[in-house]
């Protein structure tokens, strides 16, 4: 059974250093959250030089100053110490496994729980 909630990261821009992506999240359960027009004003940088192979990767990325976010306008729930979207968190862990799978970025990604 789906949950409803969900979101979109499509890559905006990408060189040999950095990847620049835009994120937006859903949650059908609550109107005020459909996100129908599909806004994705969320924004995550990456810098491609040291993208670390750990459990922790998120974490330590922020920590490094190798990963920068802002919040979407649609965000509803925040992690209590990084401050970052639990939507987002999800988005990125799909991020990832697709870059580890691939060694590249891709284009878009979708997730729904």
């Amino acid at each position: 059974m789906c949950m409803g909630i969900g979101g979109w990261i499509y890559k905006k821009q990408e060189d040999e250093t950095t990847v620049i992506f835009s994120y937006g999240t859903f949650d059908w359960n609550r109107p005020e959250h459909y996100n129908d027009e599909k806004i994705c004003d969320g924004i995550i940088r990456i810098l491609k030089k040291e993208i670390p192979d750990s459990d922790t990767r998120i974490t330590d990325m922020l920590n490094f100053g190798t990963m920068e976010f802002k919040n979407c306008s649609n965000c509803w729930k925040i992690t209590n110490d990084i401050q970052i979207d639990v939507m987002l968190v999800r988005l990125l862990a799909k991020l990832f496994r697709c870059y580890d799978a691939e060694k590249q970025f891709p284009d878009k990604i979708s997730y729904l729980v």
